[in-house]
Order: structure tokens, then sequence, then C-alpha cells
């Protein structure tokens, strides 16, 4: 078993790699780059942890790229802003809704103030997709 974290910030993936070296036992694999540009490979995954952006509806993109990583019966879990769950009006956020409720994703309501500590007041949710 391996864990990969993929981060695009520099400054963090060397945290991430110095920090956690290993984890319960497992290497970790750290790759600085884009997730989104991580192309052409086929789903290798049976756990996917996200924290992605929320801005411009990032949250949306990382989610559907991770679930198409995921091996059948893989699990996703992403932290993910309300608008593109609740109350974003716009055809991205529409489809994303559509698309999750056809996947038999769950959200969980996260505590107001959860990432007060790194500056915002954004409230956001959990969503958890197990790939069908």
């Amino acid at each position: 078993v391996s864990i990969f974290a993929v981060e695009k910030n520099e400054a963090r993936a060397d945290a991430i790699k110095a920090e956690f070296p290993t984890t319960v036992g497992c290497p970790v694999f750290v790759i600085k780059g884009d997730f989104l540009a991580i192309k052409d490979m086929p789903p290798m995954y049976d756990f996917a942890l996200l924290n992605p952006p929320f801005e411009e509806g990032q949250d949306i993109d990382h989610v559907q790229h991770a679930y198409e990583l995921l091996k059948p019966g893989g699990v996703l879990v992403s932290v993910m802003g309300e608008g593109a769950l609740f109350f974003r009006g716009d055809k991205k956020a529409t489809n994303f809704r559509e698309w999750l409720e056809r996947a038999g994703g769950e959200s969980f309501p996260l505590p107001d103030g959860s990432f007060k500590e790194s500056g915002t007041g954004v409230k956001a949710r959990l969503v958890k997709i197990v790939h069908g």
C-alpha cells in the first residue's frame, strides 16, 4: 500500500514530504504539480481524500477528476464549498449536483467556522462518493 499526495504549492509539497515520509506504515509519495493535469491514467486508487480550492468551481473539477481515478468500489471524500452543492445556479454547479445524485454521493455539513484558522468564514461540507 502506498499513499500519493498531489500539491501545486511547492512549499506545501515540501512540508508534506518532510512531515509524512511514511504514515500508518505506508510510504508517502508527494507529487508537485497540478492535480487536474494528471491525465491518461487508468482507475488505480482505492481511496481519495481531497481538500481542493473552492474558487471558480475548482472543487467540482477536482472531485469529478478524482472520481475517474478511483477503482470500482473506491471511496472519495472531499471538502467542498456549499455553493457547488446548494445555492449556485450556474450550469457547472447544476450539472455537478445532478452528477453527484446519479453517483449516489452524500454530503455532510461541517461546523460553522471550520476554516476560520485559514482566514475564511466559507461554509463547507464533506462529500462522500463510493465509485459504482
